[in-house]
């Protein structure tokens, strides 16, 4: 059975088993990190791999978990003009404003 030698943070060098540890993959951009728990001190930590380390790990059978960037990463906003300081001015008087009338100036009747 394969082990993997790696750092901890705490304890310095350790030996894990396949089992122990995990490989996160993004599937948008193929980026790649181990989640490991040190066998002796417990601590939880993550290591950035590479392309090669990817491919040694999951030839070892190490568990991989794939995960996407959320898609808040790809929107863009859509105010057409930067907000100035009077706008932020004017919005801060509308919210000290009481009167429902103000929230309809803003998003329309309801």
């Amino acid at each position: 059975m394969a082990t993997i030698r790696t750092t901890c943070p705490n304890c310095g060098d350790v030996r894990l088993k396949v089992q122990e540890v995990t490989l996160r993959i993004c599937e948008d951009d193929n980026s790649g990190e181990c989640l490991i728990s040190c066998p002796r001190c417990r601590t939880r930590f993550t290591k950035e791999t590479d392309d090669r380390m990817i491919v040694v790990l999951t030839a070892a059978g190490v568990d991989v978990i794939y995960w996407y960037l959320p898609a808040e990463i790809y929107e863009r906003p859509s105010i057409t003009k930067p907000l100035t300081h009077d706008d932020l001015i004017d919005f801060h008087t509308l919210l000290e404003d009481d009167d429902a009338s103000v929230i309809e100036q803003i998003t329309g009747p309801v």
